[in-house]
């Protein structure tokens, strides 16, 4: 059985028992007190067993979702792999080279004005940022002129979107501007499946910081959203804005383990 949880008030500590239930059931009370959900590399979703949790003798009821925040790219499309593409090639005529391999690991996830700072401080010599982000609008319009003719969605992303659609209320939160992935969205039919956006700084912050999931549940009048993500960054923003967080590696496995969580919780509420 996992140690106690523990909080603190005015009148000093008091002790969060965690009581198990049924064996090999999953729930989403986090055994990190900073929230969230984790996975190791290549493993699967993280979830502390499904428990009830006892507050000075008093059971506390887990609310279920109301609302769930998608990340996009990497969470509904895999698009990383063009926009480093589209980057690479507007980059080039100014001598810069953008590898996939750098891309993938420093650049997922984060605001394009980071990774071309970044980007103009780890080069040999330091180069001017705002040189490189002044080639913004063209790859921008690189980037849509190789999407807008068949957005690189997966083919079961629409049912599934539809059999949530009307259930739970639900936002796309993106570093990328909406100017990208909103055209992208309807191009791909499914911009009537989400209440909200929330896209670069909408919010005032990039991820990892928690304006960009806080204002999407406000703008859904959400109090317990499910948080879906594929970056460090994006993940360490659910978890600042105090929501569980569902880690995924790609937009293939979103649906199935989103389904399982959503069914764990209904589990839960009924137990």
């Amino acid at each position: 059985m996992p140690a106690p949880f523990t909080d603190s008030n005015d009148t000093g500590r008091v002790s969060l028992r965690v009581s198990l239930a049924r064996p090999n059931q999953h729930l989403a009370v986090p055994e990190k007190a900073d929230g969230g959900v984790d996975r190791g590399p290549g493993g699967p979703p993280y979830m502390a067993p499904l428990c009830n949790v006892r507050r000075c003798g008093k059971v506390i009821r887990l609310k279920p979702f109301d609302a769930i925040l998608f990340d996009f790219d990497g969470v509904l499309i895999d698009s990383e792999p063009l926009h480093c593409l589209c980057w690479a090639d507007v980059l080039k005529p100014l001598g810069m080279t953008l590898e996939w391999e750098f891309y993938r690991d420093h650049c997922i996830g984060i605001d394009d004005r980071e990774m071309l700072r970044m980007m103009a401080t780890q080069s040999d010599p330091p180069r001017d940022w705002e040189q490189l982000w002044a080639q913004y609008p063209a790859k921008k319009e690189l980037f849509r002129d190789r999407t807008m003719s068949a957005p690189p969605f997966d083919p079961a992303l629409d049912h599934f979107l539809a059999t949530l659609h009307g259930q739970y209320k639900m936002a796309v939160v993106s570093s990328s501007a909406r100017a990208e992935i909103e055209p992208l969205l309807k191009a791909g039919g499914l911009r009537r499946y989400f209440d909200t956006m929330v896209c670069d700084k909408e919010a005032g912050a990039h991820k990892p910081a928690p304006e960009p999931y806080l204002m999407a549940a406000q703008l859904l009048g959400a109090s317990n959203p499910l948080v879906v993500e594929d970056s460090p960054a994006g993940i360490a923003s659910g978890r600042a804005a105090g929501f569980e967080v569902l880690a995924v590696q790609s937009p293939a496995e979103v649906p199935e383990l989103v389904r399982r969580r959503l069914a764990r919780a209904h589990e839960l509420g009924n137990s």
